[in-house]
Parts: structure tokens; sequence; C-alpha cells
């Protein structure tokens, strides 16, 4: 979602999941060139190549397989800042997302050692740095709501009312309505398929019942009207 939200952006850059998957399974390890061409043959990986001086900021979305948490680690190129936007801070967790992060940091500077080889005011080393201003979850099963919005709203105080419920229903009605989703026609196709399909059953006759019920087969009318429900207040 936000490699879409800011798809024709060149100084903000978005890796897919599978990026820290590899990185963190290959542990901080020697990195072979197998490695790094295994991931920069990925098409949404290779448009980065040799424009690491346009770069800005690079969100990487990382799983903690231990804890089955999401948190977001976004790197300041030029400032050698990596943040860590983690909305369930837990320091039993620290040293282990830390290490995950320095492995995705280790796989970026080998994929991009020629562009980091070429411009010496690039920084050797990424300080991490916690945002103060990171949201905190309130249930475990949110963390990746907090991280796909972290990333679409970097900075920004997208949180103020959330509701998990409907931050779900949103983001997904946002990645199926978005231009740049390839598969948008034949999903609104579909819907409406069976939108039609739907309100042709609520036409067809209906005061017909199989199983009896009633003089004829009628349903018989009620003899009292029911009120719609109306939300208790709290």
């Amino acid at each position: 979602m936000g490699a879409m939200s800011y798809a024709n952006s060149t100084d903000c850059w978005f890796l897919p999941t599978s990026y820290s998957d590899h990185a963190t399974s290959l542990g901080r390890q020697t990195i072979f060139d197998g490695h790094v061409a295994s991931m920069t043959d990925i098409p949404s990986m290779q448009r980065f190549r040799g424009r690491l001086h346009e770069c800005k900021k690079v969100f990487i979305p990382i799983h903690d397989k231990v804890e089955d948490h999401w948190y977001l680690a976004v790197l300041n190129v030029a400032e050698g800042e990596c943040e860590i936007w983690d909305s369930n801070i837990d320091l039993s967790m620290k040293k282990r997302q830390e290490e995950y992060a320095k492995c995705t940091i280790d796989l970026f500077r080998q994929i991009f050692a020629e562009d980091f080889n070429r411009s010496p005011d690039l920084p050797s080393v990424f300080v991490f740095q916690y945002p103060t201003s990171c949201p905190i979850q309130r249930k475990k099963e949110e963390s990746g709501i907090y991280v796909i919005r972290n990333m679409q709203h970097y900075g920004k105080r997208w949180y103020d009312g959330f509701n998990p419920g409907d931050q779900r229903v949103r983001i997904a009605l946002e990645i199926v309505g978005h231009p740049l989703n390839e598969y948008v026609g034949s999903v609104w196709a579909n819907l409406y398929k069976e939108q039609k399909e739907r309100a042709a059953e609520a036409i067809a006759p209906h005061d017909k019942v199989s199983t009896g019920g009633g003089e004829g087969g009628r349903i018989p009318p009620l003899s009292k009207k029911f009120k719609p429900r109306v939300p208790a207040r709290w």
C-alpha cells in the first residue's frame, strides 16, 4: 500500500516483504553474489539499481517470526539513520529486532555496493533511532495494520480514532480500488456480476415456501411490527 501511495516518487523506496525474509534467513553471514542476484532479479527491486543517489528513505517491513509481529525499519540514507517504527515496543524483543534490521541493512549495502563505493558521502554504518511519535497498538494482531499505515502516512497522526476492523476494511478497499492494481477491472466486474445475481434472487417470487407454513404455502402476515435495532450507547 505504501508503494502504491508513492508510486511516482523517486526518493522514497518501499522494499517487498520478501526482501526482509531473505535478509533475515541469511543472517549476518557472508553474503555471496548469488544471494544478491536472487533479490535483484525481482522486478520490484530491479528498478532501484544505480539510483541510490536519488533515494532519501527506504521503507522495509520486517516480520519477527518468533513473536509473529510486524515492525518497520526506515533507512534515512543520507543521515545514516535506521528508524525503528515498532507499535509494540518490548525490551525483550529489541535486540533480536535490531539484529533483523542489521541483516536487511547488510544485504542493502551489498545490493547497492557500487553506489556506496561511488559516493563517499554515503554512510558506512546506520545508527538506530526510535521515533517518539510512533503509535502504540492495543492488540497483538494489529501490528500489520500499523506497519502499512506508518509507511503510507509516514510521520503523520493517522491513528486518531483508530478502529482495527474499520482500518482492515479501508486498507482492503484502497488496495482493490487503486489504479495501479492490475486486477482492479476483473475485481469490479465480478462484484457487479454478484450484485446482479443477488438482485435477481431478491426480485424472484419469495412469498411461496416449499416447506409449507400458512394457508396454501403462503407465509402468514406478522401481527407485530419490529423496529430496527439501535446500537447501544456507552
